[in-house]
């Protein structure tokens, strides 16, 4: 993990994830469920396993070889179904992966459809595209894989740096919970990027936050002090010149 700790750095915002599910209690039982998606979108949480699901049960009908060609027509509907859940909603964490899921179900629409066209006996339709669009969905699929396993490391060496930075702070300082680490407000607030700052670095930028509006909240105050003393000072002097005309007058 240290080996790829330069290279982890330098990922775009896109390849990484962008949020984590909390509390890191829940996150570590049941929040894998939910680990590929972000919030909002739990009900797309398992669309992987939907998918293989609904494809391996049109596959397994009992149909006759002569009717191939309509099992493969009745499948373009799955991933043509999913390619629209995923340009629409966008539910993945993983900014890349969205797009990935995209093409490798446009390339699966794409071969199904011309596998049914083939099995209906269209001589129009080239089989030498076939292969092609079987390639590129293979290539497709490596390299979701491969998103997928560099997302996961990029996490791991984040959770890894917030934990080791929690461990160097002093015992009566107040350490930031990890939901402050990620919170959305920070992020469009900061004009840098939180996800990889450490805590003592989140600190820094909170502390001088705070100093800032205190001092300002203090000159806030001085005005209003001298101003008072002001106003008593002139009601001071207009007492005195009443005195003394009441004086003068007897």
């Amino acid at each position: 993990m240290s080996s790829l700790g330069p290279y982890l750095s330098k990922l775009p915002p896109w390849a990484v994830p962008s949020g984590r599910w909390l509390p890191q209690s829940c996150a570590a039982t049941h929040g894998r469920a939910r680990s590929a998606v972000i919030g909002g979108q739990e009900w797309l949480s398992e669309y992987a396993v939907v998918y293989t699901v609904a494809m391996n049960f049109v596959s397994g009908l009992p149909l006759s070889a002569t009717k191939c060609g309509v099992v493969f027509g009745v499948a373009c509907i799955i991933p043509l179904t999913g390619l629209v859940a995923m340009i629409w909603r966008r539910p993945c964490r993983v900014p890349l992966l969205t797009w990935l899921n995209v093409l490798q179900y446009l390339l699966s629409f794409l071969t199904m459809l011309l596998t049914s066209l083939l099995r209906a006996g269209i001589s129009s339709v080239d089989k030498n595209v076939l292969p092609g669009f079987s390639l590129a969905l293979n290539c497709v699929t490596m390299s979701k894989m491969t998103g997928n396993v560099v997302a996961q490391l990029w996490e791991a060496r984040f959770n890894q740096n917030n934990l080791d930075d929690q461990g160097t702070l002093p015992a009566t300082a107040d350490s930031p919970s990890l939901h402050e680490l990620i919170e959305k407000d920070d992020f469009s607030l900061m004009p840098v990027d939180l996800r990889r700052c450490s805590p003592t670095r989140r600190n820094s930028f909170k502390s001088s936050a705070a100093t800032d509006v205190s001092s300002s909240s203090k000159k806030q105050s001085c005005s209003s002090e001298s101003l008072s003393r002001d106003q008593q000072n002139s009601l001071e002097m207009l007492l005195q010149l009443c005195c003394e005309r009441s004086h003068s007058l007897r």
